[in-house]
Protein backbone atom coordinates (compact mmCIF):
# COMPACT_ATOMS: atom_id res chain seq x y z
CA UNK A 1 0.00 0.00 0.00
CA UNK A 2 1.23 3.71 -0.82
CA UNK A 3 0.05 5.13 2.34
CA UNK A 4 1.08 4.33 5.93
CA UNK A 5 -1.52 6.06 8.19
CA UNK A 6 -2.47 4.27 10.83
CA UNK A 7 -6.11 4.42 11.98
CA UNK A 8 -7.47 3.15 15.35
CA UNK A 9 -10.66 3.83 16.10
CA UNK A 10 -13.07 3.00 19.37
CA UNK A 11 -16.30 1.88 19.31
CA UNK A 12 -18.53 4.19 21.89
CA UNK A 13 -21.59 1.39 21.88
CA UNK A 14 -21.98 -2.60 21.20
CA UNK A 15 -24.09 -1.60 19.01
CA UNK A 16 -22.05 -1.19 15.83
CA UNK A 17 -24.91 0.72 13.65
CA UNK A 18 -25.69 3.13 16.84
CA UNK A 19 -22.58 4.30 17.98
CA UNK A 20 -20.39 7.06 17.49
CA UNK A 21 -15.99 6.53 16.72
CA UNK A 22 -13.39 7.50 18.69
CA UNK A 23 -9.48 8.27 17.42
CA UNK A 24 -7.78 6.77 20.01
CA UNK A 25 -5.23 9.32 18.81
CA UNK A 26 -6.66 12.62 19.41
CA UNK A 27 -9.41 11.34 21.96
CA UNK A 28 -11.97 13.44 19.17
CA UNK A 29 -14.94 12.01 18.14
CA UNK A 30 -14.71 11.64 14.74
CA UNK A 31 -17.72 9.28 13.15
CA UNK A 32 -21.51 8.83 14.08
CA UNK A 33 -23.37 6.35 13.49
CA UNK A 34 -27.43 6.15 13.65
CA UNK A 35 -29.74 3.93 12.87
CA UNK A 36 -33.45 4.68 12.28
CA UNK A 37 -36.82 3.64 10.95
CA UNK A 38 -37.23 4.78 7.92
CA UNK A 39 -40.90 5.63 6.15
CA UNK A 40 -40.69 5.23 2.19
CA UNK A 41 -42.30 6.77 0.04
CA UNK A 42 -43.78 4.48 -2.05
CA UNK A 43 -40.42 3.87 -4.43
CA UNK A 44 -38.84 0.31 -4.18
CA UNK A 45 -35.23 -0.27 -4.90
CA UNK A 46 -33.58 -4.05 -6.43
CA UNK A 47 -31.29 -4.65 -3.35
CA UNK A 48 -28.87 -8.03 -3.20
CA UNK A 49 -26.65 -9.38 -1.15
CA UNK A 50 -22.94 -10.51 -2.17
CA UNK A 51 -24.40 -14.01 -2.67
CA UNK A 52 -28.35 -15.58 -2.05
CA UNK A 53 -26.51 -17.91 0.66
CA UNK A 54 -25.18 -14.42 2.36
CA UNK A 55 -28.38 -12.95 1.80
CA UNK A 56 -29.68 -15.97 4.52
CA UNK A 57 -26.81 -15.99 6.65
CA UNK A 58 -26.58 -12.03 6.83
CA UNK A 59 -30.15 -11.84 7.73
CA UNK A 60 -30.27 -13.72 11.04
CA UNK A 61 -33.13 -13.75 13.14
CA UNK A 62 -34.62 -10.06 13.41
CA UNK A 63 -38.95 -11.18 13.94
CA UNK A 64 -39.00 -10.90 10.15
CA UNK A 65 -41.65 -13.83 8.80
CA UNK A 66 -42.55 -14.40 5.16
CA UNK A 67 -46.05 -12.48 4.63
CA UNK A 68 -45.07 -9.96 7.26
CA UNK A 69 -44.44 -6.55 6.25
CA UNK A 70 -40.63 -5.74 5.90
CA UNK A 71 -39.31 -2.94 8.08
CA UNK A 72 -37.50 0.06 6.31
CA UNK A 73 -34.62 1.62 8.08
CA UNK A 74 -31.80 4.22 7.55
CA UNK A 75 -28.21 4.41 8.90
CA UNK A 76 -26.49 7.67 8.25
CA UNK A 77 -22.86 7.96 9.13
CA UNK A 78 -21.90 11.43 9.24
CA UNK A 79 -18.16 13.15 10.17
CA UNK A 80 -16.79 15.06 12.70
CA UNK A 81 -18.51 18.31 11.34
CA UNK A 82 -21.96 16.93 11.19
CA UNK A 83 -21.90 16.22 7.47
CA UNK A 84 -23.50 12.76 6.44
CA UNK A 85 -20.47 10.64 4.39
CA UNK A 86 -22.54 7.37 4.13
CA UNK A 87 -26.07 6.55 3.72
CA UNK A 88 -27.84 2.98 3.86
CA UNK A 89 -31.36 2.11 3.27
CA UNK A 90 -32.38 -1.46 4.35
CA UNK A 91 -35.21 -3.36 3.00
CA UNK A 92 -35.29 -5.63 5.92
CA UNK A 93 -31.66 -6.61 6.48
CA UNK A 94 -30.70 -6.04 3.03
CA UNK A 95 -28.99 -2.52 2.54
CA UNK A 96 -28.99 -0.28 -0.43
CA UNK A 97 -25.47 1.83 0.14
CA UNK A 98 -24.72 5.17 -0.61
CA UNK A 99 -20.99 6.65 0.07
CA UNK A 100 -20.51 9.92 -0.02
CA UNK A 101 -21.60 11.20 -3.88
CA UNK A 102 -21.29 7.37 -4.96
CA UNK A 103 -24.39 5.15 -5.57
CA UNK A 104 -23.09 1.72 -4.43
CA UNK A 105 -25.99 -0.03 -4.47
CA UNK A 106 -26.44 -3.49 -3.36
CA UNK A 107 -23.72 -4.79 -0.63
CA UNK A 108 -21.50 -6.80 -3.22
CA UNK A 109 -20.43 -3.90 -5.25
CA UNK A 110 -18.99 -2.58 -2.34
CA UNK A 111 -16.52 -5.17 -2.99
CA UNK A 112 -14.30 -6.69 -5.85
CA UNK A 113 -16.22 -9.96 -7.02
CA UNK A 114 -19.77 -11.15 -6.72
CA UNK A 115 -18.12 -14.64 -6.00
CA UNK A 116 -17.62 -15.09 -2.28
CA UNK A 117 -15.09 -18.47 -1.62
CA UNK A 118 -15.88 -20.26 1.29
CA UNK A 119 -13.13 -22.57 2.25
CA UNK A 120 -11.41 -23.97 5.08
CA UNK A 121 -13.34 -22.60 7.65
CA UNK A 122 -13.04 -18.67 6.43
CA UNK A 123 -15.07 -16.21 4.25
CA UNK A 124 -12.48 -14.46 1.67
CA UNK A 125 -14.08 -11.41 -0.18
CA UNK A 126 -11.61 -9.21 -2.67
CA UNK A 127 -11.28 -5.94 -1.37
CA UNK A 128 -12.60 -3.88 -4.75
CA UNK A 129 -9.46 -0.43 -4.49
CA UNK A 130 -6.74 -2.94 -4.59
CA UNK A 131 -6.51 -6.80 -6.28
CA UNK A 132 -3.72 -7.48 -3.50
CA UNK A 133 -5.90 -7.07 -0.65
CA UNK A 134 -8.64 -9.22 0.40
CA UNK A 135 -11.25 -9.46 3.41
CA UNK A 136 -10.94 -12.55 5.55
CA UNK A 137 -13.51 -13.56 8.02
CA UNK A 138 -13.32 -16.52 10.31
CA UNK A 139 -15.39 -16.97 12.91
CA UNK A 140 -13.04 -15.76 15.70
CA UNK A 141 -11.91 -13.09 13.09
CA UNK A 142 -12.09 -10.27 10.64
CA UNK A 143 -9.26 -8.45 8.97
CA UNK A 144 -8.16 -7.02 5.51
CA UNK A 145 -5.07 -9.26 4.36
CA UNK A 146 -2.71 -7.43 2.42
CA UNK A 147 -0.77 -10.57 -0.28
CA UNK A 148 1.87 -8.39 -2.01
CA UNK A 149 3.50 -7.26 1.67
CA UNK A 150 2.00 -10.34 3.86
CA UNK A 151 0.83 -8.22 6.44
CA UNK A 152 -2.57 -7.76 7.89
CA UNK A 153 -3.91 -3.94 6.87
CA UNK A 154 -6.93 -3.91 9.06
CA UNK A 155 -9.04 -5.59 11.66
CA UNK A 156 -11.85 -5.65 13.88
CA UNK A 157 -11.06 -6.02 17.35
CA UNK A 158 -14.13 -7.36 19.66
CA UNK A 159 -13.82 -7.18 23.26
CA UNK A 160 -10.54 -5.98 23.21
CA UNK A 161 -9.49 -4.01 26.44
CA UNK A 162 -6.49 -1.01 25.71
CA UNK A 163 -3.72 -0.43 28.03
CA UNK A 164 -1.89 2.78 28.73
CA UNK A 165 0.71 1.46 26.51
CA UNK A 166 -1.63 1.02 23.58
CA UNK A 167 -1.87 -3.06 22.66
CA UNK A 168 -5.15 -4.06 22.28
CA UNK A 169 -5.88 -7.31 24.76
CA UNK A 170 -8.69 -9.64 24.46
CA UNK A 171 -11.01 -9.42 27.37
CA UNK A 172 -11.95 -13.04 28.22
CA UNK A 173 -15.33 -11.45 29.90
CA UNK A 174 -18.04 -11.37 27.98
CA UNK A 175 -19.17 -7.42 27.93
CA UNK A 176 -15.59 -6.49 29.75
CA UNK A 177 -13.71 -4.67 26.71
CA UNK A 178 -14.71 -2.44 24.16
CA UNK A 179 -14.63 -3.15 20.06
CA UNK A 180 -11.89 -1.50 18.18
CA UNK A 181 -11.07 -0.56 14.30
CA UNK A 182 -7.46 -0.65 13.14
CA UNK A 183 -6.08 -0.09 9.50
CA UNK A 184 -3.61 1.61 7.23
CA UNK A 185 -4.58 3.92 5.24
CA UNK A 186 -4.94 3.96 1.46
CA UNK A 187 -4.92 6.34 -1.38
CA UNK A 188 -7.58 4.58 -3.37
CA UNK A 189 -9.98 4.29 -0.48
CA UNK A 190 -11.23 7.04 2.05
CA UNK A 191 -11.79 6.11 5.76
CA UNK A 192 -15.56 5.77 5.78
CA UNK A 193 -15.23 2.59 3.44
CA UNK A 194 -13.04 1.02 5.26
CA UNK A 195 -15.36 1.76 8.13
CA UNK A 196 -18.39 0.69 6.53
CA UNK A 197 -16.85 -2.32 4.64
CA UNK A 198 -15.60 -3.51 8.04
CA UNK A 199 -19.12 -2.77 9.72
CA UNK A 200 -20.87 -4.54 6.80
CA UNK A 201 -18.55 -7.59 7.04
CA UNK A 202 -18.83 -7.92 10.42
CA UNK A 203 -22.91 -8.44 10.43
CA UNK A 204 -21.91 -10.87 7.54
CA UNK A 205 -19.53 -12.70 9.61
CA UNK A 206 -22.03 -13.55 12.15
CA UNK A 207 -24.85 -14.73 9.93
CA UNK A 208 -21.90 -17.18 8.13
CA UNK A 209 -20.59 -18.80 10.87
CA UNK A 210 -23.73 -18.95 13.25
CA UNK A 211 -22.67 -16.52 15.61
CA UNK A 212 -24.95 -14.19 17.52
CA UNK A 213 -26.92 -12.12 14.66
CA UNK A 214 -27.05 -8.63 14.69
CA UNK A 215 -30.64 -7.26 15.82
CA UNK A 216 -31.50 -3.97 14.75
CA UNK A 217 -33.52 -4.05 18.01
CA UNK A 218 -31.68 -2.08 20.61
CA UNK A 219 -31.46 -4.24 23.82
CA UNK A 220 -33.04 -1.67 26.91
CA UNK A 221 -30.03 -2.97 29.55
CA UNK A 222 -27.09 -3.82 26.95
CA UNK A 223 -24.33 -2.27 29.56
CA UNK A 224 -26.00 -4.20 32.89
CA UNK A 225 -24.20 -7.29 32.20
CA UNK A 226 -20.66 -5.14 32.03
CA UNK A 227 -21.73 -2.65 35.57
CA UNK A 228 -22.33 -6.19 37.20
CA UNK A 229 -19.18 -7.65 36.35
CA UNK A 230 -17.25 -4.37 37.31
CA UNK A 231 -19.17 -3.93 40.73
CA UNK A 232 -18.27 -7.71 41.59
CA UNK A 233 -14.78 -7.08 40.61
CA UNK A 234 -14.59 -4.38 42.72
CA UNK A 235 -15.76 -6.03 45.47
CA UNK A 236 -13.47 -8.83 45.28
CA UNK A 237 -10.48 -6.61 45.79
CA UNK A 238 -11.71 -4.60 48.42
Amino acid sequence: MSSSTQFLYQFTSVDILNTSLIDVHTGASTYQIVTSPDIPEGSSSEITQLSRSDETSAAGSDGELDGAEVPKRRTVISDAAGDVVCEIAWNGRIPDITLGDEKVGPLKQLFGSTGVPFRHNALTIPSRFNADCVWTATPNSLVLYDHNSEAVKGAFHHNVVRPTKGHLIKAHIPGLGHNYLSFTQHDSISPVEFILSFIMLEIVRRGRFLLTPYSFERPKHQWDARDLIMRRLRRSTI
